[in-house]
């Protein structure tokens, strides 16, 4: 295992296949407090300080205080593997180091000792399939949902049912059930985030036209969409709070929207004095800390 520091920053501090979109990025923890019905970010502490200058990126809780990320090395972006932080005991420890490239991890609805990601196999021409991997590492996992092969992003919802990212010209949305395998088309241009409220709703954002990107939600019962607001410009990455209300980042800034209050965005906060400047992907972990990635 290896050890990691929590960083304390001062205000100096500075569609394609999912492995040719590899970046450098780094990871940041903050605490997350609403004060007064207020949310503001404290205590920014840089996380992927073990692989500086790779690819840290795609970071999900497990539980309260243990991460799962991809990550890879400056050396080579594209040779992606998942780790697992601990944010108590600082420890990092590497669950995958395999041929082909792991991304997207997320414990898995139905065994909270598996978590399921999205493998690059290189053997087979780079498919994209969809893998369940023990976290404890005792074996090297087994093929999920086995008919869809160019899985970009998905989404684990009640029921058994998984909504797909199926990267392609355009990119879709689906719904599988991962019992039946029966397949429910629902959009065409959709985003990477896919996240599923308290209710078993899914917001995803739907890119009508270069100009206008919607967040939407659906109610998987019905298959109906309705529009919950326009994204910010150019912003495609999100994630809820424990009141569903929405996370999104912009540049540096970070704001929210209360999709079932007044529905507007309203600024969280700048975080160009800690040295981010290009919010993407964001991960809550339903009490008081939010991870940020910021791709460089």
């Amino acid at each position: 295992m290896h050890k990691f520091r929590r960083t304390l920053f001062s205000l100096m501090v500075l569609q394609i296949p999912l492995w040719l979109g590899a970046q450098k990025s780094n990871l940041y923890l903050f605490d997350l407090l609403e004060i007064a019905g207020k949310y503001e970010l404290h205590q920014p502490r840089l996380l992927s300080e073990f692989n500086p200058d790779g690819y840290n990126n795609q970071p999900y809780f497990i539980d309260n205080y243990t991460l799962i990320l991809t990550a890879a090395p400056k050396e080579d972006l594209a040779n992606s593997d998942i780790f697992q932080l601990d944010l108590r005991s600082h420890e990092m420890t590497r669950i995958t180091k395999t041929p082909d490239r792991e991304y997207s991890p997320t414990l898995s609805m139905q065994d909270p000792k598996l978590f399921n990601c999205v493998v690059v196999d290189v053997e087979n021409g780079d498919k994209q399939i969809l893998w369940q991997y023990p976290l404890d590492r005792s074996n090297g996992g087994k093929a999920w949902l086995k008919d869809w092969e160019n899985v970009g992003y998905f989404q684990e919802m009640n029921d058994n049912w998984v909504a797909i990212f199926e990267v392609g010209t355009p990119n879709k949305l689906y719904l599988t059930n991962s019992k039946t395998g029966e397949k429910k088309f629902i959009s065409n241009n959709i985003g990477r985030a896919l996240r599923m409220t308290k209710d078993g709703q899914l917001i995803y954002v739907h890119k009508f036209s270069d100009d206008y990107w919607f967040l939407k939600r659906l109610r998987p019962e019905t298959l109906l969409s309705e529009i919950v607001k326009k994204t910010l410009p150019g912003s495609e990455d999100f994630t809820l709070l424990d009141d569903d209300s929405i996370l999104m980042g912009q540049g540096s800034k970070l704001y929210r929207l209360d999709q079932f209050g007044e529905n507007q965005w309203k600024e969280v906060a700048n975080l160009e004095k800690y040295g981010i400047t290009n919010i993407k992907r964001l991960a809550f972990n339903g009490i008081n800390e939010m991870v940020i990635v910021d791709q460089k």
